[in-house]
């Protein structure tokens, strides 16, 4: 089981484990930017969503984006990662 632990109430996660792979799916709803600290190191490329505001309709982004293989990870404003554990 996952846990997320001291999370803001704007931020929400979830755990897909398949074929001996994990992926996190992160979003983060709130204005500023949010830290959060994985089980273990991601890999060097994550998928990211984002967007000016909440509620956007144009300017948003998803794709691939090269990430730091750390445990550590930042959740920009108003945006979404995937990544692969």
């Amino acid at each position: 089981a996952s846990t997320l632990t001291g999370a803001e109430a704007k931020l929400t996660a979830y755990v897909l484990e398949q074929k001996g792979g994990r992926r996190v799916a992160i979003i983060n709803k709130d204005n500023e930017a949010i830290g959060v600290e994985l089980p273990s190191r991601v890999r060097a490329s994550a998928m990211r969503l984002s967007g000016p505001g909440l509620e956007s309709t144009e300017g948003t982004v998803f794709g691939e984006v090269r990430v730091a293989r750390a445990r550590d990870v930042l959740v920009e404003a108003h945006s979404a990662m995937i990544y692969e554990l």
